[in-house]
């Protein structure tokens, strides 16, 4: 057996109380990880010394993923009871007609910061870049729109659910 296989890295695993599915599954993930280091940076000087750290830090992963809570995305499930109200349509929002709405009620300087930051994703620094203005512009440009959209959004909502105070909101 050549020092540092898989025999010894799943028997590692078993030793730290992994049972044998799991540790198969988590010494693939040791190999898989080991062989991607290789292809980027080429064969270590020592192998069983990184070997034994990507095992040590894939058992790791492991446990702490076993102890998340397992992930809801608040689906119904298909057992589920229809509801015992139905929509109140006048209160619901299309925010397919709303956002454009409340993006053409923006500055064109707004308007650029946040189709760029929130829309296309980009980081404050790609937009400054994009744009050609400062960080520190993109950032107050982008303060004011998103305070500018809240008093828009306050004026579309129910009352019983627009904030009492400006305090109330974030900045």
């Amino acid at each position: 057996m050549i020092p540092g296989g898989s025999d010894e890295v799943r028997r590692h695993l078993l030793r730290r109380g992994l049972d044998q599915a799991d540790a198969e599954d988590v010494a693939q993930e040791v190999f898989l990880k080991l062989h991607g280091k290789i292809l980027e940076g080429g064969f270590p000087d020592n192998v069983s010394g990184m070997l034994y750290r990507i095992t040590t830090g894939k058992f790791l992963n492991h446990v702490r993923n076993e102890k998340l809570d397992p992930v809801s995305v608040g689906l119904p499930s298909s057992g589920s009871e229809p509801p015992k109200t139905p929509a109140d349509l006048d209160r619901v929002m299309d925010h397919r007609r709303v956002a454009p709405q409340m993006l053409s009620l923006l500055t064109d300087d707004q308007r650029e910061v946040v189709v760029l930051v929130l829309i296309d994703r980009l980081s404050h620094s790609e937009a400054a870049d994009a744009l050609g203005i400062a960080l520190g512009t993109v950032k107050s440009r982008l303060m004011s729109a998103k305070r500018r959209m809240l008093d828009l959004i306050e004026q579309i909502l129910p009352p019983s659910q627009r904030t009492t105070c400006p305090s109330q909101r974030a900045p």
